[in-house]
């Protein structure tokens, strides 16, 4: 161990290359890796000790043994990976050769089989390759086997002992192919070459007496290079090259390991790189040659560097398409050195090496005349390196070890400034160290003790600025300094005393950066200070605070700001122009600026390192993950060396690169489908499945249209940075454009139309080169059959049929009629005839009295004009009377008048209506709370159904109204969503029982429980589509389904959808139904009712919340109202329902049955997600079926009760005939009485829709053990009115009310509570008067009343002292804001007409417990 350290200290400096490394962390199957192979589409295979693993640049595919699964991989050690013509994967492992079919993803096997002599001499696989003609050559550990792929029979090669021309050992450790198609092999006794015959070998050994033999008899590794050179690796005496056919060879031995040797004399494997190098896999090391000059670099573990080699043992080089080298070791995984990879080397602080940097928190830079280079740190002292040698050397002879600047002069000493510690002059030649201090006392000394930067101007003089001083100009010829300090008094003065940066121009102007002061320009020839600040003007600098300022070449002087961006300065204009993130920068923290040749700008920041074109304006950004020390840039630190290369660095070391070196990638990757779910689950492969081969491979997808939910995910195949590489997709026949989505690499689909499709995807790399061509799958959703064409052929057939045979019904009808018609025509004539002379006789008497009525006609008509006449007249008298001031006052009364009536029109009209509504439903409630027949029980229930109706017919009024005027606001608060949707559900679960129809809704897992909106007017968009949903569907269901479609940062976008299996909307009606009160045709307004303002709120709420609303219907099909909402994730914390406790019951089996295809899916994923094992079942006969096949396997079955052909109390019984102690839960509707009939049948009986909460309780009560018997789930009446109320809750109350039904109402319902003293007020006044004889411990209290009104009695009420009633407004005024009118009146709460029961109650409940509390 003590070996491996010294020698890697020594020669890992020799060459620095960076490796990027792949293990466990990342999801390698396992850290030994023996074999990386690169397929002829791009993908990574890497063999294991445990596992092969197919890489994408993102993650890795897993293949292990399976022993259930007689096609997975025999063995998970592979050994060796190879690929024939066709792309099968052919695997060498330690229980035989497998090959894996791509299309079928799946493994076949080739073992030793006694039985058979063509089998494989060994299970044993080393090696393998591929010859010319396609044949495998197999190396064991037992001999030699040629396999030909088409007869799939082996032929075997062994050592014959005293058989010359025989393998020299069975021992095969590689097997090579070269460029004329001659086969070597490697074994562990010598160098074989197999003959033209076929089946001799020649063979190379090693002999003692001759220098120009093989080395060692022991051969692990081959390789032929592009020179068509043969090198061979042996296990004990390093690398040999050929030189001859004759068996002649060159030796690189193991030595010191210097550059004339290699480190280790164990080969394991050789690879050639584009370059022509050798590289060389060694036990411990990988080593690279270059043949020309006949020397090595070694690569080693280094302790502290993570970029280094990771791994005990080489075991493989591979290098890809792109000349990227992948190196497999042992207990290392995989390491990868990409040569294209942007060169930023990095320098940092190594604890274990000596002659590393000494901190790394870098400062400054300064070149010596030999290319070395001084590194100042702060914390670290003053560095310098040595550009032959690799090292860094301390000098620690300054103040202290806080070095912020370093400025050469033009004698070559080094000025080096210090925190805390002044300037200190270093003599290279002398290493002498002279200091300057500031005194106080002494002005031509240094101005500060702290200094920040300094500057060697083109005179000579050395400029030093401080923090907290100004500057400081060393004069050589006096040895001590001109001061600049801040003088408040002297506007020609430098601006303050904090200095960050100096800068000469090209017209010996200098530039001072202030600390949050600007900047200042000082002309030495006029000793004045011209300032620049930040101001409200245009063009002034977009920050003050300046860490830098740069000339360009071309003279242009640019000045980087924290936090305004990078600043251009124009000279003759004397303004600024700004540069900012919003123009690419990725940080408008701008620490340093340098130029390269090409005058391109590079510019450290807070947030990466960026190249800027000044003409061009485009900038590319560069981060820690391209090589950056850091993301972070420090001060001063940075500098460009005579070389060209540029120094940049930060808290964690610096760079060093040549702008040149940073090239982008222009690699156009391949782009691969590789992965394919439906429903979010994987898809098998097989001739019967979705999947026919595997989805990389696979063109053409066909999908039922029950199978409407599928995704995709895919990768572009450019292992450089795979992260940054970015995709977009388009759905052919479904999407109109592009989707460009970034580095997401998934796409998914819902609901998709009967039809052809196809999935196109595209990429780029991580330098935004784009693969337009991409790939693409096409996807064919076959209809259902009652869409097909020959189902509609049958359709149309049947009804021309039916209309036929209707129409020759008809005519012999009507010719049955016709004969009876003419026999009564004959009839009828004679009296018609008769009925004629008498009409005749009264015509003429009818004559007669017309003539007299014609003249008092006109008598009437002259009277008639004489009237007109007179009051014309006094119409225009009364005309010339009115003046036009009264006309204008009368006008603008009238706009008032009409302004105001619109204002209070609806509140008028919502508490006139609601006023008699509270008696209506008060007293319907009462009646209900009555001993009463089932015929009057109906009665009263529809009282209260028609109330409730005419009062959301009010509502939707009053919410249209407030959305059109704007005044609608959103109530936004934390509540439980899963909650609000069963609630909504709970509404219409009778409704749905009575109208046969299946009521269910789904929330997808991923949408958190606790959300924060407006509960309030979700619910009643939902309840506006559930309602329409029910009302036009008679028979199928009513789906609702609730998907998150992002979250960021706690933002939730969620889309809800409400399908129906309804009548459906035709095409052209559509674009009516988001209209205000209308409509699709009156005859749906006949036959189903309804205002046509539901869509039309529910479409300006779902705007309020930030989403849209969409409707897809089809005609006699049904119809899909989907909508989204913007909301946020709520931090309370709440009970969490989707979450069931199954400790226990995990993979127990269930059975459901529902003959609703969607019930089935939503039970299955929920009991898939509680870790059950579901079995579906669409008919009661096809669930006895799988029960007698799986006879005992079943721990529970879950039925629905209405099915056809037999229902759920009927399979029930059939189930426990056979199977009695098999617990079974019922899924029944409303009001449904099979509950009562067979009580001792179901474990517990559930009213749909199905609460997840009581369906895991009953499941896991179900699943005990013991079998306990579980309460079934039923809907009690609940009576809200007790006597018994008033003895627990005493109160004394008055009711101040002037209507006398309300009266009787708020009276009747408190006698029903208990209370038998209750005083009436019909007014304020009236209230005032009775509060003052006796107190009242609650006021019930009307606004509206004569004389006094409910608010101003409440006012007198509180002006009172003593005792304070609680005062509880009832009243009719329901408008937006009479709530809090009625608080900031000081009511103690509040409660609208119709005034419901079981709130009333609740507040008195409230209110008694207060007051309780307060005695």
């Amino acid at each position: 161990m003590l070996l491996l350290i010294l020698t890697t200290h020594t020669f890992a400096q020799t060459e620095k290359i960076k490796f990027d490394h792949l293990s466990v962390k990342e999801g390698l199957s396992h850290g030994n890796v023996w074999d990386i192979h690169q397929d002829r589409l791009g993908f990574i295979w890497i063999g294991t000790e445990d596992g092969l693993n197919r890489y994408d640049g993102y993650t890795f595919s897993i293949f292990r043994n399976e022993p259930t699964d007689s096609l997975s991989i025999s063995n998970n050690f592979i050994h060796c990976i190879a690929e024939d013509a066709a792309g099968n994967i052919w695997l060498g492992t330690q229980g035989g050769l497998n090959v894996y079919d791509r299309a079928s993803n799946r493994f076949e096997h080739f073992s030793v089989n006694k039985n058979m002599p063509n089998s494989i001499s060994s299970d044993d696989v080393i090696s393998l390759t591929f010859d010319a003609d396609s044949n495998l050559w197999v190396g064991t550990e037992h001999g030699l086997n040629k396999f030909n792929p088409h007869t799939k029979k082996f032929q075997n090669f062994y050592h014959v002992a005293n058989d010359p021309r025989s393998l020299p050992s069975n021992s095969v450790k590689a097997i090579l192919q070269d460029s004329q198609k001659r086969l070597w092999i490697a074994t562990l006794g010598g160098l074989s070459l197999l003959n033209r015959d076929g089946n001799t070998f020649t063979n190379y050994y090693h002999n003692p007496a001759d220098p120009l033999s093989l080395n060692s008899n022991k051969v692990t590794a081959l390789l032929e290079d592009a020179d068509h050179t043969l090198w061979v690796g042996t296990f004990d005496k390093g690398l040999d090259k050929m030189i001859s056919e004759e068996g002649r060879f060159v030796h690189y031995e193991p030595g010191a390991g210097g550059k004339g040797s290699l480190v280790n004399g164990y080969v394991i494997d050789l690879a050639n790189d584009a370059n022509g190098d050798l590289w060389v896999a060694c036990d411990g090391v990988l080593s690279s040659l270059n043949k020309k000059e006949h020397t090595f670099n070694h690569f080693m573990p280094v302790q502290g560097d993570e970029t280094s080699i990771l791994g005990s043992t080489v075991t493989r080089v591979m290098v890809d398409v792109n000349g990227r080298m992948w190196v497999a070791t042992r207990f290392g995984g995989v390491n990868i050195y990409d040569k294209n990879k942007y060169e930023f080397i990095h320098f940092r602080y190594n604890v274990f090496d000596k002659h590393s940097l000494s901190n790394n928190n870098v400062s400054s830079f300064e070149e010596d005349k030999n290319g070395n280079f001084w590194v100042g740190t702060d914390g670290g002292g003053l560095n310098y390196y040595d550009r032959k040698s690799h090292t860094f050397t301390v000098l620690d002879i300054f103040t202290n070890k806080k070095v912020l600047a370093i400025e050469k002069d033009k004698r070559g000493g080094l000025w080096v400034g210090m925190w805390d510690g002044g300037l200190n002059y270093y003599d290279p030649v002398t290493k002498k160290v002279k200091r300057y201090r500031c005194d106080p006392a002494d002005p031509k000394s240094l101005s500060d003790n702290n200094v920040f930067h300094i500057l060697s101007d083109r005179n000579g003089y050395i400029w030093v600025a401080t923090w907290g001083n100004g500057i400081s100009r060393y004069n050589a010829a006096t040895d001590d300094f001109t001061r600049f300090i801040h003088d408040p008094r002297d506007t020609a003065s430098i601006s303050a005393s904090g200095i960050e940066y100096l800068c000469e121009d090209s017209y010996g102007k200098i530039w001072i950066a202030l600390e949050q002061q600007g900047i200042d320009m000082y002309d030495p020839e006029t000793n004045k200070f011209t300032h620049y600040r930040t101001s409200t003007k245009p063009g002034s600098i977009s920050n003050s605070n300046v860490p830098c300022i740069y000339e360009d070449s071309q003279k242009r002087l640019w000045v980087g700001t924290h936090g305004g961006g990078l600043n251009l300065f124009d000279r003759k204009t004397k303004t600024f122009k700004a540069f900012r993130k919003k123009d690419g920068l990725p940080n408008d923290a701008i620490i340093g600026i340098l130029e390269d040749e090409d005058h391109r700008l590079w510019l450290s920041t807070n947030a990466g390192l960026s190249c800027f074109d000044p003409d061009k304006h485009t900038v590319k950004n560069y981060s820690e993950k391209d090589g950056l020390q850091s993301d972070q840039f420090n001060r001063w630190a940075f500098g460009k060396l005579s070389t060209g290369e540029f120094l940049f660095g930060g808290p964690n070391g610096f760079n060093v690169f040549h702008p040149d070196s940073i090239k982008d990638n222009t690699y156009k990757p391949p782009v691969f489908i590789t992965d394919f779910k439906l429903f979010n689950r994987p898809v098998n492969i097989g001739a019967h499945e979705v999947l026919k081969k595997n989805i990389i491979l696979a063109r053409e997808i066909q999908l039922t249209h029950q199978q409407n939910m599928v995704s995709f995910e895919f990768s572009a195949l450019n292992y450089q940075q795979p992260e940054k590489n970015q995709y977009a997709y388009m759905l052919e026949g479904f999407d109109k454009e592009w989707l460009y989505i970034g580095t997401k690499r998934t796409a998914m689909y819902t609901n998709l139309n009967p039809g052809e499709y196809i999935l196109r995807v595209k990429a780029s790399n991580n330098d935004g080169i784009w693969n337009e061509e991409g790939t693409s799958v096409k996807i064919i959703v076959t209809p259902p059959y009652w869409s097909t064409w020959w189902f509609r052929t049958l359709i149309v057939l049947g009804v021309t049929a039916m209309i036929f045979t209707f129409i020759r019904a008809r005519i012999n009808s009507i010719k049955r009629q016709k004969v009876h018609l003419e026999e009564e025509v004959q009839k009828q004539t004679a009296k018609v005839v008769k009925q004629k002379e008498a009409l005749e006789l009264q015509a003429s008497d009818l004559k007669e009295l017309n003539d007299k009525l014609q003249d008092q006609t006109e008598v009437l008509e002259s009277i008639n004009s004489e009237l007109n006449y007179q009051k014309e007249e006094n119409i225009a008298k009364r005309k010339e009377a009115e003046k036009a001031t009264e006309e204008a006052e009368r006008a603008r009364k009238e706009a008032e008048r009409a302004n105001q009536a619109k204002s209070i029109f609806l509140a008028t009209m919502s508490h006139e209506i609601r006023t008699p509504m509270n008696g209506v439903l008060g007293m319907a409630s009462l009646l209900a709370e009555t001993q009463l027949t089932a015929e009057q029980q109906e009665y009263a229930e529809t009282i209260r159904t028609s109330g409730d109706a005419l009062l959301t017919v009010i509502n939707d009024i009053l919410d249209f109204s407030k959305i059109e005027s704007g005044n609608l606001e959103l109530d936004c608060h934390s509540f439980d969503l899963r909650q609000c949707v069963e609630e909504v559900m709970d509404v219409f679960s009778t409704r749905a029982s009575q109208k046969g129809l299946d009521l269910v809704y789904q929330i997808d897992y991923q949408v958190p429980a606790q959300i924060i909106g407006d509960s309030h007017r979700l619910r009643q968009i939902l309840i506006n589509l559930v309602n329409n949903a029910m009302k036009f569907t008679s028979q199928g269901e009513v789906f609702l389904s609730i998907d998150l479609l992002s979250l960021e940062d706690d933002q939730l976008e969620l889309a809800f959808h409400v399908r129906d299996t309804g009548i459906g909307i035709p095409a052209d009606k559509i674009s009516r139904l988001f209209k205000a009160f209308s409509q699709v045709d009156s005859s749906t307004t006949r036959r189903y009712g309804g205002t046509g303002l539901g869509l039309i709120i529910s479409q300006r709420l779902v705007e309020l919340m930030g989403g849209t609303i969409t409707v897809e219907s089809e005609s006699e099909v049904g119809t899909t109202f989907s909508f989204t909402v913007r909301c946020s994730v709520s931090q309370e914390s709440i009970r969490q329902y989707v979450h069931c406790n199954t400790v226990g019951n995990e993979g127990k089996k269930v059975l459901i049955v529902d003959d609703n295809a969607t019930n089935l899916i939503i039970l299955k994923t929920q009991l898939e997600q509680w870790n059950l094992t579901p079995t579906l079942a669409i008919s009661g006969f096809q669930a006895l079926e799988i029960l007698s096949s799986h006879a005992g396997k079943f721990d529970l079955v879950i039925t629905d009760m209405q099915m056809p052909d037999m229902d759920g109390t009927q399979f029930s019984q059939r189930v426990k005939a056979k199977q009695p102690r098999l617990p079974i839960i019922l899924l029944s509707s409303v009001g449904d009485e099979t509950k009562k009939k067979y009580p001792d049948l179901f474990n517990a009986v559930l009213n749909k829709p199905v609460k997840q909460q009581q369906l895991c309780r009953v499941i896991h009560s179900a699943l005990r053990p013991e079998g306990t018997l579980v309460t079934v789930e039923a809907h009690k009446p609940k009576h809200t009115l007790s006597e018994e109320f008033a003895s627990k809750y005493p109160l004394r109350i008055l009711i101040a009310e002037d209507n006398p039904v309300n009266q009787k109402l708020a009276t009747r319902v408190l006698s029903k509570l208990g209370y038998k003293e209750i005083d009436i007020a019909v007014n304020g006044l009236e209230a005032l008067e009775k509060f003052a004889a006796s107190f009242y411990d609650v006021i019930l209290m009307d606004v509206q009343m004569p004389e006094m009104d409910g608010l101003e009695a409440t006012r007198n009420l509180r002006a009172m002292t003593g005792d304070r009633p609680a005062i509880i407004a009832m009243t009719a005024n329901a408008m937006q804001g009479d709530r809090e009118e009625c608080l900031r009146a000081g009511m103690d709460d509040y409660i609208s007409k119709p005034v419901k029961l079981e709130i009333l109650v609740s507040i008195l409940e409230k209110w008694a417990l207060k007051a309780d509390f307060e005695k």
